[in-house]
């Protein structure tokens, strides 16, 4: 509506200017008990009149624009009070025992929803001849995902790394870089492919449904921090490594980034199984607080890597400033990883 009003101020702008123009050439209007010639003053009445219809629309503009900034205005200040609320105000401690045996009901009773959901699927006649006639595309589709999803990332790593070794310049680099995204982009296509398979049956309930939709963030999420890790924590010592570290420590830090990406798969999971369960702020304050207690220690644990990168050479091959801006991102994952888990047990999560 305001930019509406505010096209409604600019319009007839160039007439509006052009009556003014020509009501200045005929000079000064006459001052109190003076006259001017009759041709003149019709004509400066005449012009005063269209300029007053033309500026009449204008001036309505005008007042309405001012209410409805006025308005958004308020709104947005109730928004920011709102918002400061809610981080000011402190939710359910999930360390409150009390709390833990709703949680345990509300997941157990959609555990229990869940499976029979799918036994009342698989009860139905109509359901099970539905995928018994697509059993041909659901057996292509689980066969293709399966084989993506079982050796897909070991033929990427394995071009990559090859590509990596034979690489004499720079373009060599890049693309090893663009192959080892095959890691996933093709894993991801494998679990598309049997997440449509599965969906080709209909043999599973309303919130198999919800768990189905969930698994292709889930997969992205997991594909994604393997990728990182084989990146970051490289398996083969030839290749190069953003961090300086003996090669147990690397193999440490490349299970600690998998893990860290499992624990965010399982938080999409439980928000969205959350939300549509509709679980209390006390539930999901309880399912969550392991979840962020598991990835401060996998936090943790990285940053304690990222800190000690070249404490075991004598030289280092960085340069000065990227390792103390890696030092410096490792003290941060540090102080996020020891403060994390107070926060959410404060309920400040």
């Amino acid at each position: 509506w305001r930019a509406q009003f505010q096209n409604q101020l600019d319009a007839n702008a160039s007439r509006i200017q052009t009556l003014n123009d020509q009501i200045a050439a005929l000079g000064p209007a006459p001052e109190e008990g003076a006259t001017e010639p009759d041709e003149i003053a019709a004509r400066r009445a005449e012009l005063t009149a269209q300029l007053e219809r033309l500026s009449t629309p204008r001036r309505t503009a005008e007042e309405a624009f001012s209410r409805a900034n006025g308005i958004v205005g308020e709104i947005d200040e109730i928004l920011r009070q709102r918002q400061t609320e809610q981080l000011l105000n402190m939710g359910p401690w999930p360390v409150n025992v009390r709390l833990w045996p709703e949680a345990a009901r509300d997941v157990g009773e959609t555990v229990q929803a869940t499976v029979s959901g799918i036994g009342q699927e698989w009860s139905n006649p109509s359901t099970r001849t539905r995928a018994q006639d697509n059993l041909p595309l659901v057996l292509a589709l689980a066969a293709l995902g399966l084989a993506l999803l079982a050796r897909s990332r070991a033929w990427s790593e394995a071009l990559a790394r090859r590509l990596s070794r034979s690489a004499v310049s720079s373009s060599g680099g890049v693309a090893a870089f663009v192959v080892s995204l095959g890691q996933i982009v093709l894993p991801m296509m494998g679990l598309l492919a049997l997440l449509r398979a599965v969906g080709a049956t209909g043999l599973y309930g309303q919130r198999a449904n919800v768990i189905l939709d969930a698994l292709e963030p889930m997969g992205l999420t997991v594909f994604f921090a393997l990728w990182l890790a084989s990146r970051v924590f490289p398996r083969d010592p030839e290749q190069w490594a953003p961090l300086h570290l003996p090669q147990d420590r690397q193999t440490e830090g490349r299970i600690y980034s998998m893990v860290l990406g499992g624990v965010f798969a399982l938080q999409i999971l439980f928000a969205r199984l959350a939300e549509f369960e509709r679980y209390t702020v006390e539930t999901i304050a309880v399912i969550d607080f392991p979840l962020v207690v598991l990835a401060s220690v996998l936090v943790l644990r990285i940053g304690w890597l990222m800190r000690r990168t070249q404490s075991d050479d004598d030289e280092p091959t960085e340069k000065p400033f990227a390792a103390r801006v890696i030092r410096t991102l490792g003290q941060g994952a540090v102080l996020a990883g020891l403060g994390a888990p107070v926060l959410a047990a404060a309920g400040c999560g």
